[in-house]
């Protein structure tokens, strides 16, 4: 008998304290694993290793990477607490890789270098590839109109007019502002709003 790694899922789910968009994050990414490792008895070093591989090569960034594995961690060390694992099983040790993509930060400022253009188009590209809508909107989004992805995540209906959006919730006092919108986005602000 091989119990099913999804067993103690929804307990697990309920179980977060944390903001609601980390905790749809978190059930988002442990759901993929336990999809693709249906039985418990399949979540080994070496099997997770090569399922995080076949994501890298769907363009998984490293980042995203990290992510997946601290997760899919939680989830596992959840599992040692109520003893369904061995509390001596770590399949995830040394997965997350380092966290350390193409773009670095720079030198001199130690602040991260922007994309450029091409680099732009291509995340966008790759975005509608994978067919995540919600992430190639935010990339064009950002692209027309200069805003953080913060930024943009934070807009609420009363704050988008037919021209302009107004960004109330910045980063710094100085980037509260007026946007207007872009005529490449006046069609994917439309469909938005």
């Amino acid at each position: 008998y091989a119990p099913l790694s999804d067993m103690h899922y929804e307990a697990w789910a309920g179980q977060l304290d944390l903001a609601p968009k980390t905790i749809d994050q978190m059930k988002k990414d442990v759901r993929a694993l336990l999809d693709h490792f249906p039985l418990l008895t399949e979540i080994t070093h070496q099997a997770v290793k090569g399922w995080l591989d076949q994501q890298t090569a769907k363009a998984v960034s490293p980042s995203s990477r990290k992510r997946i594995v601290s997760f899919a961690r939680n989830y596992w060390r959840y599992l040692q607490s109520i003893n369904v694992v061995p509390s001596d099983s770590q399949p995830f040790a040394g997965l997350g890789g380092n966290g350390k993509g193409k773009r670095n930060r720079s030198a001199a400022t130690g602040t991260w270098l922007p994309f450029s253009a091409p680099e732009v188009v291509k995340l966008w590209k790759e975005a509608r590839k994978i067919e995540d809508e919600s992430l190639a909107d935010l990339i064009m989004l950002g692209a027309y109109s200069g805003a953080r992805i913060e930024e943009l995540c934070s807009l609420k209906l009363g704050d988008v007019a037919k021209t302009s959006f107004k960004i109330v919730d910045a980063k710094t006092a100085a980037g509260v502002r007026e946007v207007p919108i872009h005529s490449k986005l006046r069609k994917l602000v439309k469909r938005l709003t």
